[in-house]
C-alpha cells in the first residue's frame, strides 16, 4: 500500500508487479522475464519487511522463491532490484490523544 499512496504523490518507487495465488507459477515467471530486469526480490504482500522475501538474480530460482512468498501470503509483488541500494525507513506512530 506504501507503494501506492507514493505514486500517487509522485514520488518515484521501484516497478513491481502483483500476483495471488490463483495466478500460477509459469505465468508469473512469464511476466517477470517479460517485465523486470534481474536481480528481483519476490515479496509476500503483506508479511513484513523481510519475512518471505527472497532476491532472485536468474530465472531458474524463481518458481521457489514464488512458492515460498505464497506460503506466507495469497498476494506477492515482484520488484526489481536497485543498484546502488539505499533504503529509506520511516516509522510512523500515533500517540494518544
Amino acid at each position: 500500500m506504501t507503494k501506492y499512496l507514493l505514486q500517487s504523490i509522485q514520488v518515484p518507487v521501484v516497478p513491481a508487479s502483483n500476483f495471488t495465488k490463483d495466478d500460477t507459477i509459469a505465468d508469473i515467471i512469464k511476466t517477470i522475464e517479460t517485465k523486470h530486469k534481474f536481480p528481483v526480490f519476490v515479496k509476500p504482500y503483506n508479511a513484513g519487511s523481510s519475512i518471505g522475501v527472497s532476491r532472485v538474480t536468474k530465472v531458474e530460482d524463481l518458481a521457489h522463491a514464488i512458492e515460498v512468498a505464497l506460503y506466507y501470503s495469497p498476494s506477492i509483488i515482484i520488484e526489481n532490484g536497485v543498484q546502488p541500494l539505499i533504503e529509506l525507513n520511516c516509522a510512523v506512530s500515533r500517540f494518544p490523544e
